[in-house]
């Protein structure tokens, strides 16, 4: 009987602690999803949106969107969407595949 309690009390500890976490991170990425694919009604410019656009583009993450402003930030705007390379992170694969889920919805406004 002890070691049933025990077995239980370790079960419900070990679904609290890494089942929980897991399928909230799975609902909040889903959630984003959504949002993101509502978002896209005009295009995202690169040289002035912030983290949060970027992660309405499908296949940017927080993580490259991130990268992307602190690139801007320290080297200055994109003179095109194909500068986005010089994004550590953002390799040639991954700049085709993003523009191929975003037809049309990535621009590199030169602000004068």
């Amino acid at each position: 009987m002890f070691f049933f309690r025990l077995f239980s009390i370790m079960l419900i500890t070990f679904c609290f602690i890494f089942i929980g976490p897991m399928s909230m991170a799975r609902s909040h990425h889903s959630n984003n999803k959504v949002a993101a694919g509502k978002n896209l009604a005009q295009p995202v410019d690169i040289n002035s949106a912030d983290v949060a656009t970027l992660e309405t583009l499908k296949g940017i993450g927080y993580k490259k969107a991130q990268a992307i402003v602190d690139y801007r930030n320290k080297n200055g705007s994109f003179n095109s969407v194909e500068d986005l390379k010089s994004v550590k992170s953002i390799s040639d694969k991954f700049l085709s595949r993003l523009e191929k889920n975003n037809s049309g919805m990535i621009i590199a406004k030169h602000n004068a």
